[in-house]
């Protein structure tokens, strides 16, 4: 599957291309607001992404799907997530109930940013919707000099294409990509998230079935 304006063709990654997707994600976000939250020295911002994105991919590969774009022009990672009581997660119990890709990563960032990461983490986790069971997309990304092309919009259409009815959650990181996804289908699940002195990201949620009384606004 592809898009006409970017060409690409996008297909499920293998553990061969773990690399080209590392590759991918350390180039897209490296100037990404969050990642420069968190690791706001360049020069050790790019030395640490590879192993906190490489902990990612495989999280992916293991209890998920990794897509890859154009053999190396984007990526998108997404993770099944079963079903929680309560719709949203909230409270000091769960401050800790980060997921394992996250946890991963913190091994690869040390004591010099892990407090960082963490931090956004646990952001994520105390506002992750509970159930149904969805498909969450921690990443997606094309690569700098090939954004704009629908690179971004191919990936997530596969990835939708193929979860069989399945929900799909994500955080937009910008107003631009924010506006991606509406035109994809997704729409606002909650607030703003606004990391201390730092960026915002943007909860989204697809629903295949979207119920008149889900109560999400747009």
């Amino acid at each position: 599957m592809g898009d006409a304006r970017s060409g690409a063709a996008v297909r499920r990654a293998t553990a061969a291309d773990e690399d080209d997707v590392v590759a991918v994600l350390c180039d897209a976000f490296f100037d990404d607001p969050v990642c420069r939250w968190m690791i706001p020295d360049g020069i050790r911002r790019r030395e640490l992404l590879p192993s906190v994105f490489r902990a990612f991919t495989r999280e992916a590969a293991v209890n998920g799907r990794v897509y890859l774009a154009g053999d190396g022009l984007g990526a998108l990672l997404a993770v099944h997530t079963p079903a929680r009581d309560d719709v949203h997660v909230h409270g000091a119990d769960d401050a800790d109930d980060t997921d394992a890709a996250s946890a991963r990563g913190l091994a690869g960032l040390g004591e010099e940013f892990a407090d960082r990461l963490l931090t956004c983490a646990r952001l994520l986790a105390a506002h992750h919707p509970g159930g149904p069971a969805h498909l969450y997309v921690p990443l997606v990304a094309a690569r700098s000099g090939h954004q704009g092309r629908g690179i971004g919009s191919a990936l997530v259409a596969s990835a939708l294409a193929d979860t069989a009815g399945t929900p799909v959650y994500l955080e937009a990181t910008s107003g631009e990509s924010l506006r991606l996804y509406r035109r994809l289908g997704f729409t606002r699940r909650g607030p703003e998230l606004r990391l201390p002195d730092g960026p915002a990201l943007f909860p989204v949620w697809w629903d295949p079935a979207p119920s008149p009384s889900s109560g999400r606004t747009g």
